[in-house]
Formats: C-alpha cells, sequence, structure tokens
C-alpha cells in the first residue's frame, strides 16, 4: 500500500527476485523504501509471454493484463516497441539485452597446424630460446675456462657440442659422461631443472589445447547465417521479433525473414522454452531468444548452445506500467538513483557472468584425444623421418662417388 493506494504487481514467481539480481531489492519495495511505508501488492504469478497484439487491437498476456489495468506493473522484461506504446508506458532502460540466434553446439573442431607452438605465446618462446643461447655460451665458456684456467681434466664441452647438450636437456634425454667439476656439474643440474620445468608446463598446455578446444560454429553472424542457408530461423510465435526482421530497413534482415523465417512462420514454437528444447532435436534449427530467458528456470536444454557472437540484436530491460501510472515517475527516479551510484552496473556484470556460466554449464568437453587432433604431430613427425631419409640417401651417395675416386 503506497499512500494508500494498492500497488499491484505481475511477476515471474520470485525469479526476479531471487535469480536474475537486477535489483537487490524488487521495485515495490525500493518504493516503499524510498516513501518510507509499508508496502502490500498483490502478486499474480503469469507463465506466458510478454504480448500478442490481437486484430482489433487488444492484447494478450502481460501487455494485455496492463492494458485492462489489471495490474499497475511488471517487472519482468518487456522489449519496448512503437507497437506496444499505445498498451502500456515504459520506463527508462535500466539494463542493456541482445535478442541471440542460438545454435546447437557442432560436434566438429577445427585442426590447428600450429598446434606445436600453440602452448606458449611468442613472447614465452623467444623467452625459452633466449634462455636456452645463454645457457649454451656458459656450458661452451665454463668448460673452456675450466681447462685453460684452473687446469682441471675434464670434458671439453664446445660451442656445437653445448648446443646439443642444452637441447637434450630440455627435452629431458640424458647425456652419457657427468663433468668432473663442481661448476659444471652445478650448470648441468640447473639446465636439467630448468628442461624440467618448462617440459612440464609445455605438456600441460599441450593437453589442454588438444583437449579443450572451442567448436567451430557453421557462422558468427547474420550474413553468415544466410549464406549458410541449411539452418532454419525460429522464435515465438506471434512475437514482436518476427516484426523486426520482417519489417527492417536493413535489406539483409529483411532476406532472411524472407528465406529462413517465413517459411516456418506457422510452425514456430508457443514460447521460447519449447524453441530451446527443440535445438537438441533439430541440428539445422536455430531459435532466437534475449539472453535474458536463459536464466530462466528450467529454460536452458540438456545438450549444448551456443550463441552466435555477432548474431544478436540490442535491447534494453524495461518496467512496463500501465498507461499514465502515477508510479512511473518514481520508479524513474530511483532507476536513474541507482544507475548514479553504479547498483545497474554492478547488477549487470553479475548477470553477464550467470549467463556465461548457465550457456557453459551444459557444455561435454572432450575427455579424449582422436587421430585427427593430433594429425600435425604425425605430420612433422613423418616430415622429419622423410628429412633424414633423404639425408641418409645423400650422404651414402656422396660416400661412395668419393671411395671411387
Amino acid at each position: 500500500m503506497i499512500g494508500g493506494t494498492k500497488l499491484t504487481a505481475v511477476t515471474f514467481g520470485n525469479y526476479i527476485q531471487k535469480q536474475l539480481h537486477i535489483l537487490r531489492l524488487t521495485y515495490t519495495e525500493l518504493l516503499c523504501w524510498y516513501l518510507n511505508r509499508t508496502k502490500l501488492y498483490g502478486n499474480k504469478d503469469f507463465i506466458g509471454f510478454d504480448g500478442i497484439m490481437l486484430p482489433n487491437g487488444s492484447w494478450l498476456g502481460i501487455l494485455g493484463m496492463l492494458q485492462r489495468r489489471e495490474v499497475d506493473v511488471a517487472y519482468i522484461p518487456v522489449t519496448m516497441s512503437s507497437s506496444r506504446l499505445d498498451a502500456a508506458d515504459f520506463t527508462t532502460p535500466a539494463v542493456e539485452m541482445r535478442t541471440h540466434v542460438i545454435i546447437r553446439t557442432p560436434d566438429s573442431v577445427e585442426m590447428q597446424w600450429n598446434a606445436i607452438l600453440l602452448p606458449f605465446s611468442w613472447h614465452v618462446w623467444v623467452a625459452v630460446g633466449f634462455a636456452m643461447i645463454v645457457l649454451t655460451v656458459c656450458l661452451a665458456a665454463t668448460a673452456w675456462l675450466i681447462r685453460h684456467s684452473i687446469n682441471i681434466e675434464d670434458r671439453n664441452f664446445g660451442f656445437a657440442e653445448a648446443i646439443f647438450i642444452v637441447y637434450s636437456a630440455v627435452c629431458q634425454q640424458a647425456h652419457g659422461e657427468a663433468p668432473k667439476s663442481a661448476s659444471l656439474r652445478t650448470l648441468f643440474v640447473t639446465i636439467y631443472v630448468t628442461g624440467l620445468l618448462l617440459l612440464g608446463c609445455y605438456s600441460a598446455a599441450f593437453i589442454t589445447n588438444l583437449t579443450l578446444r572451442d567448436p567451430v560454429l557453421p557462422f558468427t553472424d547474420f550474413e553468415g547465417l544466410l549464406k549458410d542457408g541449411s539452418y532454419r530461423l525460429g522464435m515465438t510465435a506471434a512475437n514482436e521479433q518476427v516484426d523486426y526482421f520482417k519489417n527492417s530497413s536493413n535489406k539483409l534482415l529483411r532476406d532472411i525473414y524472407v528465406k529462413l523465417i517465413a517459411p516456418i512462420e506457422h510452425l514456430m514454437e508457443p514460447s521460447d522454452w519449447e524453441g530451446l528444447y527443440r535445438l537438441c532435436r533439430d541440428r539445422k534449427y536455430a531459435h532466437l531468444a534475449s539472453d535474458y530467458m536463459l536464466l530462466m528456470p528450467m529454460a536452458l536444454p540438456p545438450c549444448s548452445i551456443s550463441l552466435i557472437p555477432r548474431a544478436y540484436y540490442p535491447g534494453m530491460f524495461t518496467i512496463a506500467t500501465a498507461k499514465r501510472n502515477p508510479y512511473r515517475g518514481i520508479l524513474n527516479f530511483k532507476l536513474q538513483q541507482m544507475r548514479y551510484v553504479g547498483v545497474l552496473k554492478r547488477e549487470y556484470d553479475q548477470f553477464a557472468f550467470k549467463l556465461l556460466f548457465a550457456t557453459h554449464s551444459n557444455d561435454k568437453q572432450k575427455l579424449s584425444v582422436d587421430l585427427y587432433d593430433v594429425m600435425p604431430i604425425f605430420v612433422i613427425l613423418a616430415l622429419g623421418i622423410a628429412s633424414s631419409l633423404a639425408f641418409f640417401l645423400v650422404e651414402t651417395y656422396r660416400g661412395s662417388f668419393f671411395a671411387l675416386k
């Protein structure tokens, strides 16, 4: 009860308050806290859709309840459009939302021919190469100083041999002859410990890179969706999303409607729940839904899904109120105040994190590596064998040629 007037709000259960956390308090609580009054509001749990306009101009769903003044405020996110301005008023935008094209995650991954180099960045590779050069110079210089300055009988490690010693140590290959002097032994320990650490880090990163790779998406934007042509784009039936493509000033979006949406417009799902679960049954089906929808209870299908990174259109989370509702001004004031102190920014960051976690929670990561994944390694091995065989044939031919002379 605010100022003697009962404020009725339509919600999606307590989902906005407990799950989405767009605001830490419900809007009615914020109003009552601001006005320092006791709150009393009717909670009409409406499991349905935000609104469909009938041919006579009336609305079904939440917008219909607002139009008929059955409720005052709907703090379920409602998309604002020009056609809906006649049915309800909207507050100032609170949080940015995006309506994405969503597909089932493909099983295929891209072969990476540079897989052997990917575990380390180029900065790390430069540092490794520099460390190997420094260790090679130190080994060769120390061996030379020991023999010529200290007069200790020890193995003479030339620069060429020092290169192979350091390289084999990095690959954890043993050396057949141990040095006698303490300085060379200390240097050997340093080289092998460095090689052990490098090999351990590289092996862990290399295996992780092979097993945890992102799938190859068939397209990454609306243009790619249209060029691919094999996917059918679905959305909630009789929704403003259809009008967004059908009446768009962008030719690309109109072409998507004509080629991908219009042929199945009469077969569209009644809600986003059915559309998202249909992704698991039909690999060539793409569904259009808001990122807010993905955080609804039981909205995520049991299969892994992917949001197409650049196939989306932006929108804003707003609060719909009945026309000329006196509480709209207070809501706008509180939203602006919360934006000024950074509450909306903080809650949006939490929302974005939850969205990222939700869309990856059903991902089934690969637990094994197949031949296709390690093909670059076998190609390098085959090239090494072929090169060594070619050098062997050349050396054999040159040895036979000089022997005849």
